[in-house]
């Protein structure tokens, strides 16, 4: 690898810069002899750009006196006005022939000299067998850059269906977590409408056993006072006399069935992974539940 020198120039590249510049009217073609003026006119035998003053000074010289100069603006239809590509080794002279051992261009000056020994010819007698060569190896490639064209189109038209499969999926989910979320809000709903029939319920259930309860409490308190007021304050003949109507209170307000303990207990419990039916089409978890765990009941499982 010989880095940025081992490049070769793209001489078809400096041939369309230089044609889009004489298609601009001259503008940013300078004389290849002095690189300073502006080129006037273009030496076809040398394939020279030239500027007013080298062009005189071209036709002073013998050796140049009888090339043909042609003024720049009749080449504006020319493919080509490239430079002459010179040999790198023999900065003077054109390449002009092909080494085949080699495999490259080489000028005169290298045919009598490295590659003296070498097969050399014109570059117009080998052209057509190098051509050749390069178009049967074009050939070859482009059934491929077709092949890969067409994938490309593929990715494409894949990568367009897939944006739009994800969006139609990303609509289904948002429409499915829509309906969910709508039918855990409905159930969630109805869970706290149960609990809050549930708290009335029992609350109304205490509320009576209070009353019934403080009813029952005022009824003893007024009879023992009632008694204890008898025996205390009464003469004995006061309470004989009254005592019967004192015990028969005392009897039957002992003789009264109640309870000390509350008659509803707070054993209410949500149980998140019990099924609890549909809403919608969904399937629904979590229940309340105020059954009480009677151990009795109760069957233990082992391993």
């Amino acid at each position: 690898m010989g880095g940025v020198k081992a490049l070769t120039i793209d001489h078809l590249a400096v041939n369309d810069v230089m044609l889009e510049s004489l298609r601009g009217e001259s503008q940013g073609l300078v004389c290849d002899l002095c690189n300073d003026r502006e080129v006037e006119k273009r030496c076809q035998t040398c394939k020279a750009n030239l500027c007013h003053f080298c062009c005189q000074a071209h036709r002073r010289q013998k050796k140049t006196t009888y090339h043909t100069m042609v003024d720049l603006k009749d080449l504006k239809g020319c493919s080509r006005i490239g430079k002459p590509i010179l040999c790198p080794v023999h900065p003077a002279e054109e390449l002009r022939l092909f080494c085949e051992f080699c495999d490259r261009p080489v000028c005169w000056d290298c045919v009598v000299g490295e590659h003296r020994e070498h097969p050399c010819d014109f570059t117009g007698n080998v052209i057509q067998k190098h051509g050749d060569c390069v178009w049967e190896l074009l050939k070859g490639t482009q059934p491929h850059v077709e092949a890969l064209e067409e994938a490309l189109a593929q990715i494409n038209i894949m990568n367009s269906a897939l944006q739009k499969r994800v969006e139609a999926v990303a609509a289904d989910v948002r429409t499915f977590s829509e309906g969910y979320i709508k039918a855990i809000e409905e159930h969630q709903d109805k869970l706290l409408k149960q609990l809050e029939d549930i708290r009335a319920q029992k609350e109304n259930s205490l509320q009576l056993q209070k009353a019934q309860l403080e009813q029952l409490l005022a009824d003893m308190r007024t009879g023992v006072e009632f008694t204890e007021h008898l025996l205390t304050s009464g003469s004995d003949l006061e309470i004989l006399i009254t005592k019967g109507v004192a015990v028969e209170r005392l009897r039957k307000l002992n003789k009264v069935q109640y309870s000390a303990r509350p008659g509803v207990n707070d054993k209410i419990r949500f149980c998140p992974q019990e099924k609890a039916g549909q809403c919608h089409g969904y399937e629904i978890y979590g229940t309340i539940n105020t059954k009480e765990v009677d151990p009795a009941k109760c069957v233990l499982q082992g391993e």
